[in-house]
């Protein structure tokens, strides 16, 4: 029989040490299925043990102990192009005046909602609403919403005229002096890593891939004849992205691998690129499913 109030302790104790994370992850921590994971994590929910967020990594929630929102913001690279462009703007000004944002930005702004937190103020028997950063203290929200509605007129202070100080006159005394030219500094070169002719083919075909998609390699983490952990940066349209690259020469990829996979983008902050040379099995294809937009796979 499952001690329910035990595994909600190790729930705890998983996102205490991991930080928001998908309810795949943590049913992989305990050691228990999916299905019950599920249940438990919704029984602490209804009992206000742990809190879960509004944003979705593929079709799963992340769930999260109190003081951790601020963690979130490791995963906005999951929000839609226009959430991200509301996010930017409400984490550099702070406080926002809903009233001046356009049809597109209110609507997204709307949809943060862990990260945007609506205060509603009475303006002379006019309801207003303000946008603050979830990270923002209140009670610095209301001062700057305070300087919205009631602007100060501050008069700018003429700087004081300084009172010019006569220096004696001093007797020129010509001197040599020596020009010293400075040696300037050589650039740094991007290091660029390329195989070596004793590489395993299964080696070559990586780097084939990456230089076809042309990806930059940070650093070689791991290598040996069947698999390869490398720091990559792909070119996107939307400028450079960092990622990590994973990738094992096998005929079938598990559901291990992907959940190892899916871990690595919380534990580093990036994305993972899965190669392999076989093909998912079933129960790595649901896998996948729940690291979507996190983990992506190809075959080569």
């Amino acid at each position: 029989m499952i001690n329910v109030e035990e595994f909600k302790q190790k729930i705890l104790e998983v996102l205490k040490n991991k930080g928001p994370s998908l309810p795949i992850l943590v049913s992989k921590e305990i050691n228990l299925s999916s299905l019950f994971t599920s249940a438990i994590l919704s029984e602490m929910i209804s009992s206000k043990m742990i809190k879960v967020s509004s944003m979705k990594i593929g079709s799963s929630p992340l769930y999260l102990i109190q003081g951790q929102e601020i963690q979130l913001e490791n995963f906005i690279n999951h929000l839609n192009f226009r959430e991200k462009e509301a996010f930017g703007i409400l984490k550099k000004e702070q406080v926002l005046d809903d009233e001046k944002l356009d049809p597109v930005m209110r609507v997204a702004i709307r949809a943060i909602k862990d990260f945007a937190i609506p205060l509603k103020v009475n303006n002379e028997g006019k309801e207003k609403i303000f946008w603050k950063i979830h990270s923002l203290d209140k009670s610095l929200a209301v001062e700057k919403i305070k300087s919205y509605l009631y602007p100060e007129k501050t008069k700018e202070k003429k700087p004081e005229k300084k009172e010019k100080i006569k220096k004696p006159k001093q007797e020129k005394v010509k001197e040599e002096v020596k020009e010293v030219k400075k040696e300037a500094k050589p650039i740094k070169e991007e290091k660029v890593f390329k195989p070596e002719k004793t590489e395993t083919d299964f080696v070559k075909r990586i780097y084939d891939y990456l230089k076809n998609i042309k990806a930059i390699i940070i650093e070689e983490t791991e290598k040996n004849k069947k698999s390869l952990l490398f720091k990559i940066e792909v070119k996107t349209e939307f400028g450079k992205v960092s990622m990590l690259l994973i990738a094992k020469d096998k005929k079938s990829v598990s559901e291990a691998d992907i959940v190892l996979a899916g871990h690595k983008t919380q534990t580093e902050k990036a994305s993972v690129l899965f190669l392999s040379t076989g093909d998912l099995n079933k129960k790595a294809l649901l896998a996948l499913e729940h690291f979507k937009n996190l983990v992506f796979f190809a075959k080569i």
